[in-house]
């Protein structure tokens, strides 16, 4: 109450200012009206409500401060054109997976028709709202635009995000001096290739939605082959996801009987199914998924690019864990690509970014603790040569240095709680040796590598959420000539020798290389398909539930969303 009581005092004195003062007052009296407000929002759940950020909350304050709270917006024939530009591009946000309603755009419409008819003496209030509510809008769109909507790490604290960085108060204060509001909004779009490719899927989709384009109405759901179904029927939907024509062309042939079978196949590999040419129970899922679904789907990995750093450089390496692929490119040209193995549900990969700065061949694999306690201990208590037949070594602490190499027999390993399990189990290089050959080595406190492994049969597999956290690669001996053909004097023969080697042997990048560990159940190739997977980790469900909660504090109906209308805070 005494908040709104000392507003209402600072709008009778600018009532008053703007009845007897100059163009000059009048922009002081409106100053005074902006601090005043400004102030007034720091005790309140304002920024709360309205899901700013504390470093927004900082950037608005910052902004004003620095202008000595003149108002920003208005110009001197009433028309506003930094507010329409700012519209316009508030209009457009749907464009970018982002919702337009989000950003107040009916109240901001609302305040600036109010603030262009408005000659009364309480014109002040018009302009500081309309000023405020701008300012706010254009900084929250803005910081969305940079790096999302959601904090990725609180999302899962799995993700280790290194979001992109700029002066949003700087920002907004150089496009307004150089009248560029729209344009300055576009500056802070991602600038990966991939985000303009799911752009026009978004659009492609959305157009679907509309009834614009229809992939077809008859049901494809159950298990039946296709054999069993109309031509027409499957025809439609591989020609709505643009396969029939790729179909022909690898073909030669137009006009042959089975190009139907060809994009089937293509449309299940794109969707990382079995590539049968059977219309089975989890194909006719995916040809039957409504256009509501993956456009919902492109939103979250729209949200996921702007997380990503500004750039990784001309030369990187790329592993996406809902597609268990990697790949490496070179001025966004994809040089190598092959599967991996990532983690399952329950010892997940991370999401990060780093650099693979060492590759070590014939390595040892200490094995971890849990992994000794849960998997091994009880094994020893019934075989305590295990460890000797599979070319395992027993340490008696984890000091690395001074720790003493013990016969696995003098220990009671049936008596022994797991919960005081103290040793450390090293497996020496060999076949066997889970790492296999070689491991890449991107030092981390995540303890997160790449490695080659003799269980290459995995690879097969269309599930490849198996390991227990690192990232197991089809190809290692392709990856490792690539990372080291930068080295002198580097050969195959040096491979051959390193790969046989009783001991460890490490051999430093001289071209370092960044690596980005990145979690896409959307994205489109090369050849401008668009591939989607299944959401291994469950993240694209937490994801939606997160944007849902903030969609309710902006209508107002979740439980704590108290006060949220900027005109009930300046009155």
């Amino acid at each position: 109450m005494k908040t709104g009581m000392h507003v209402w005092g600072c709008l009778v004195l600018a009532a008053l200012a703007f009845a007897c003062g100059s163009a000059q007052q009048e922009r002081s009296a409106a100053g005074d009206e902006l601090r005043a407000t400004v102030d007034s929002l720091k005790g309140t759940g304002y920024f709360t409500r309205l899901e700013l950020r504390a470093g927004q909350q900082r950037e608005l304050e910052g902004f004003y401060r620095d202008r000595n709270y003149e108002p920003a917006w208005n110009q001197a024939d009433s028309l506003f054109p930094a507010v329409d530009s700012l519209l316009a591009a508030l209009d457009s946000a749907g464009a970018e997976g982002l919702d337009p309603e989000a950003y107040r755009v009916a109240e901001l419409r609302r305040l600036r028709e109010t603030a262009r008819r408005d000659t009364s003496i309480n014109r002040e209030k018009s302009l500081a709202q309309l000023d405020l509510l701008a300012t706010t809008e254009y900084l929250k769109y803005a910081s969305h635009l940079l790096t999302g909507r959601i904090d990725p790490h609180a999302l899962d604290t799995n993700w280790i995000a290194h979001p992109r960085r700029v002066d949003l108060n700087a920002h907004l204060r150089k496009a307004l001096e150089r009248k560029t509001i729209r344009q300055s909004l576009l500056e802070l779009l991602p600038n990966n290739p991939q985000y303009g490719r799911l752009k026009a899927q978004l659009a492609r989709y959305r157009a679907a939605a509309r009834g614009e384009e229809s992939p077809g109405n008859a049901s494809l759901t159950g298990t039946r082959t296709a054999g069993h179904l109309s031509d027409d029927q499957l025809r439609n939907r591989l020609a709505f996801y643009g396969l029939m024509d790729t179909a022909r062309a690898a073909s030669g042939q137009p006009g042959r009987p089975d190009h139907l079978g060809t994009a089937l196949k293509q449309f299940q590999q794109l969707n990382g199914l079995d590539t049968t040419g059977v219309v089975d129970d989890s194909t006719g899922i995916a040809l039957n998924r409504p256009a509501a679904d993956v456009i919902q789907t492109l939103q979250i990995n729209l949200e996921r690019l702007r997380w990503q750093p500004e750039s990784l450089g001309d030369r990187y390496v790329s592993v996406n864990v809902p597609g268990s692929e990697l790949k490496v490119y070179e001025n966004e040209t994809e040089l190598l690509h092959m599967r991996v193995i990532v983690g399952n549900e329950y010892a997940v990969t991370p999401i990060f970014t780093d650099t693979l700065e060492y590759i070590i061949f014939s390595p040892d694999w200490t094995i971890p603790l849990t992994i000794a306690r849960e998997e091994i201990l009880p094994v020893l208590g019934r075989n305590p040569n295990y460890l000797r037949e599979r070319n395992m070594v027993l340490y008696d602490s984890w000091d690395t240095v001074q720790a003493r190499q013990l016969d696995p027999r003098e220990v009671d390993w049936r008596n022994l709680d797991p919960e005081t399990f103290k040793y450390r189990i090293v497996q020496r290089p060999g076949e066997a040796n889970p790492m296999g050959r070689m491991k890449f080595m991107l030092p981390n406190p995540l303890f997160i590598y790449l490695h080659d492994t003799p269980a290459s049969f995995l690879f097969q597999s269309k599930d490849r959420a198996l390991s227990h956290g690192c990232i197991r690669v089809e190809r290692p001996d392709e990856l490792a000539n690539y990372l080291l053909a930068g080295n002198n004097g580097w050969n195959a023969g040096k491979m051959n020798q390193y790969t046989r080697l009783k001991e460890p042997k490490r051999v430093d990048l001289q071209r370092k290389l960044p690596i980005a560990v990145t979690y896409h159940t959307a994205w489109v190739d090369q050849a401008g398909r668009l591939n989607l997977r299944r959401d291994v980790y469950g993240l694209d469900r937490k994801q939606l539930a997160a944007i849902g909660q903030q969609k309710q504090m902006l209508s107002g109906t979740h439980p704590h969303a108290h006060e949220s209308d900027l005109s009930r805070r300046i009155r």
